[in-house]
């Protein structure tokens, strides 16, 4: 993933629509729960939001539903911030 993500850290994104999105790690909201995946296309039509965190599943996602609005694309990770002691 882009770097390892650390609890504190600050990421910094940038706007995009999923359809830009692919391959990239992003903030993505599904229901009312935030979290950082990797956009990956399955087949046209298809994607896989692939976990940072190993011990969380993939969920693989339609495009129905985020033009339904289900699952929404917040923006791509472009850096990140860690606190130096």
């Amino acid at each position: 993933m882009f770097p390892d993500f650390e609890k504190g850290d600050i990421i910094f994104l940038k706007k995009a629509k999923y359809s830009e999105s692919s391959g990239k790690v992003c903030l993505v909201r599904i229901g009312d729960e935030k979290s950082l995946r990797k956009l990956e296309i399955i087949n046209k039509g298809e994607y896989v939001l692939k976990a940072t965190n190993p011990i969380v599943h993939n969920v693989e996602v339609e495009t129905m539903k985020l033009e339904m609005g289900e699952l929404e694309v917040l923006g791509i990770v472009v850096g990140r911030a860690t606190k130096v002691d």
